[in-house]
């Protein structure tokens, strides 16, 4: 990977916990001439803004960072501080609502992992609360939210409550917090094949604003975060998504079941996305996976599936399409076929929210011809870039390892 020397100073500066060696290679990059706007505006980029301000604010040297730099970093950790505790009060209230229902809640991403792993609430930005309901409790769940003052951005009727894999966002009536109630852990998409029960199996006890709570396994912990990072935010893959992967990974250490992780890919069929995000944790953390466990995921994905890991590694182009790597994620054409028709003729309550329209407007029927049109345009730009981008990527390669082969054939000079 190509890595600028301020993005090799970030990704040092992501450890939870350094050690000596860490503050010298560290004190090594402050000295060195580095553009730290850079420095601030990447560590924003990628959502790890107030992590960096505190390994900094840590080590010898830092007087070496302009003033004006730190400051800004400062602001970012204060800043995440502040909203994190307003977070973390809303999920209490959330979490207490649920539990004088009898619904069951799972705690999912940034409130599970702050608690759980960073052990620090300004380390890792939160965005917005999501919690996993059984899928009997959804409509329940619904009401409850609604019946205590958070406002829904759409209402569903009870027959179309699972048309996603979440319902439709709540805000906080409070504070503005958006909440999303999952009944799975990603939308499927005709192509996975996700075992929710199976998961429900697995998760643990755990103590989260002080209420007894759930959260998943750390097996099903990496492997939701792999398949949301590579197929829920495929256009927007930053440091944060990954570190969380190599910050998981290195809490639990030798406790993680890797056999469990491979199995689960194969037979969720997501095993490509999973794979995916292990090796760029690894590659950006030097995260500590078995390599039989990568050799093992690698086997069973396509050259296509590996030509898209390629792709989608750091510093590559950014894929805007989730269709398009969807559409490479599969190996199934019938899963393909279903997929394009789901997203070409969604359904009337999709439409109506879509296009801001009411829900027994006929006008929705209308959109039944401008989407697919405006839809097979849009997918055809984005194949044509993606195929582009991997043509490039491919030259690319095929000019340096021709560059190295006349290198290696250079005889070496006679003393």
């Amino acid at each position: 990977m190509n890595i600028t020397q301020e993005k090799k100073l970030l990704l040092l500066c992501t450890k939870i916990k350094l050690n000596n060696a860490d503050i010298n290679e560290i004190i090594q990059f402050i000295k060195n001439k580095l553009d730290w706007q850079k420095v601030v505006t990447e560590a924003r980029l990628q959502g790890i803004a107030s992590l960096i301000y505190y390994n900094l604010s840590q080590v010898p040297g830092k007087n070496l960072i302009p003033d004006t730099c730190l400051s800004e970093l400062k602001q970012d950790y204060v800043e995440t501080t502040g909203r994190n505790i307003a977070l973390f009060e809303e999920l209490k209230n959330l979490l207490t609502i649920l539990k004088q229902a009898e619904i069951y809640a799972v705690v999912l991403k940034g409130p599970a992992l702050v608690e759980t792993v960073y052990h620090n609430l300004a380390f890792r930005f939160m965005c917005d609360i999501d919690i996993l309901v059984r899928k009997k409790d959804l409509s329940r769940a619904q009401d409850c939210l609604l019946e205590h003052g958070y406002i829904q951005e759409r209402q569903v009727s009870k027959n179309n409550l699972m048309e996603s894999h979440h319902l439709p966002g709540f805000k906080s009536h409070k504070n503005g917090t958006k909440i999303e109630i999952h009944w799975t852990l990603l939308k499927n998409y005709h192509i996975f094949n996700i075992d929710i029960d199976e998961i429900w199996s697995r998760v643990q006890k755990c103590k989260i604003c002080g209420i007894d709570t759930l959260i998943l396994s750390a097996e099903d912990m990496i492997l939701h975060l792999c398949f949301h990072l590579c197929v829920g935010h495929v256009s927007e893959i930053t440091i944060r998504r990954l570190l969380d992967i190599a910050a998981i990974i290195q809490h639990h250490k030798d406790s993680i079941n890797w056999d469990q992780i491979v199995k689960c890919s194969m037979q969720y069929k997501i095993v490509a996305p999973v794979y995916c995000g292990l090796c760029l944790a690894h590659d950006l953390f030097s995260t500590n996976i078995p390599s039989d466990t990568l050799t093992q995921l690698r086997s069973k994905c396509s050259t296509k599936q590996l030509k898209l890991l390629e792709m989608m590694s750091y510093n590559a182009v950014n894929i805007k399409s989730a269709l398009a790597v969807l559409l490479f994620w599969s190996n199934s054409y019938r899963g393909k076929i279903k997929l394009i028709l789901s997203k070409t003729f969604p359904s009337v309550e999709f439409l109506s929210f879509k296009y801001s329209l009411p829900l027994n407007s006929k006008l929705v029927y209308f959109y039944y011809i401008i989407r697919p049109l405006s839809f097979l345009a849009n997918s055809v730009i984005s194949m044509v870039k993606l195929i582009v981008s991997f043509a490039a990527t491919y030259l690319k390669n095929l000019s340096n390892r021709k560059f190295n082969q006349r290198i290696h054939d250079i005889p070496a000079k006679k003393l």
